[in-house]
């Protein structure tokens, strides 16, 4: 133990401790008005409790996706993610969904809340998807994109209930390939996160073979959000952002493990009713349940009164702006 003190932990906690004495001089040669992070971890922590001490407003903004725990293990696993991103010594707290609202209170969070709308999601136009959909598809008007895209941590930072590990997130890749495959003019977009740092050939060597695959790790996640009909996920910020631009999502989970929002599971593609998230675990009924749910919202996409329970009306954007406002003249 002392040995791993000595080695490592001393070393990081005098890095530590510079940088937030170079953080305290800073704020008070510049005297900010408003402090604003996304993160809550290392130095980000030692902001928020410097800012606090300072009487600096500051002001939390997560870009993580947090729903209350199912069982004690997500419990654990929230809270240690939480503590990085959203659970802090920052003074207000943005609420970007209900279920963001859900996880604090659940959590006994007692800050300020700034109940927003999203701030740091993807947003995507009706010009982006109709640009980004002509690269992926030409003019062929008929084909439908489905996007998979989930969260992996590898290392240290594993958590290895709410997030896949490397082995299982290619055994339900490959599950989803071969439903895929069963499809007529439905191709599959895979994003992988940047931690997967295997290439597209090795990536594509793992999976069933495939005329029906892009792998596309270029550009910004909206570019390709905005040009896909559906998205496959099993844990991870996009299922969020897919949500507030009204693109439906599948949580597959052949484990039978992690279900984000606790929502019905799917015993079979009969059943499917208009909803805009899916809870599937067997692997067998993955290709009718997607041709179901794309044929659904092909007639009638989501809207509002759909989302009404994972999407804040349009107009919550406005107490973020007259937070600012206030802040700026209470500074005066």
């Amino acid at each position: 133990v002392t040995l791993k003190i000595e080695r490592g932990l001393e070393k990081v906690a005098h890095e530590l401790l510079h940088s937030t004495k170079v953080l305290y001089h800073t704020f008070k040669r510049l005297k900010p008005q408003l402090l604003m992070a996304m993160y809550s971890g290392g130095i980000y922590c030692h902001m928020g409790e410097v800012a606090r001490q300072m009487n600096i407003c500051s002001l939390n903004i997560s870009h993580g996706t947090h729903v209350p725990p199912n069982n004690k293990y997500e419990h654990i696993e929230n809270f240690r993610l939480a503590t990085s991103v959203i659970i802090n010594t920052y003074k207000y707290v943005a609420v970007q969904t209900p279920w963001t609202n859900r996880f604090l209170d659940y959590y006994g969070d007692k800050r300020p809340r700034l109940f927003t709308g999203p701030l740091l999601y993807s947003k995507i136009t009706k010009d982006d998807c109709l640009k980004n959909r002509k690269e992926f598809v030409g003019s062929n008007n008929n084909i439908k994109l489905i996007l998979h895209a989930t969260t992996l941590k590898r290392g240290r930072r594993g958590r290895l209930h709410i997030t896949e590990t490397l082995d299982e997130y290619i055994s339900g890749l490959s599950d989803l390939v071969r439903a895929v495959n069963q499809l007529s003019d439905v191709f599959l977009v895979i994003r992988p996160h940047p931690v997967c740092d295997m290439t597209d050939e090795q990536l594509l060597a793992l999976l069933p073979a495939s005329e029906k695959i892009k792998i596309f790790r270029k550009g910004t996640f909206s570019s390709v959000l905005s040009a896909v009909d559906m998205l496959i996920s099993y844990s991870s910020t996009c299922i969020e952002e897919a949500l507030q631009n009204k693109i439906p999502v599948v949580l597959f989970d052949k484990w039978k493990r992690y279900n984000h929002f606790n929502i019905e599971e799917t015993q079979s593609s009969l059943q499917l009713k208009r909803n805009p998230v899916f809870y599937i675990t067997k692997p067998e009924i993955l290709s009718a349940s997607m041709d179901k749910i794309l044929k659904i919202f092909d007639v009638d996409p989501l809207d509002e009164a759909d989302l009404a329970l994972y999407k804040y009306p349009e107009d919550y954007i406005n107490n973020f702006y007259n937070f600012i406002n206030e802040v700026i003249e209470t500074a005066k």
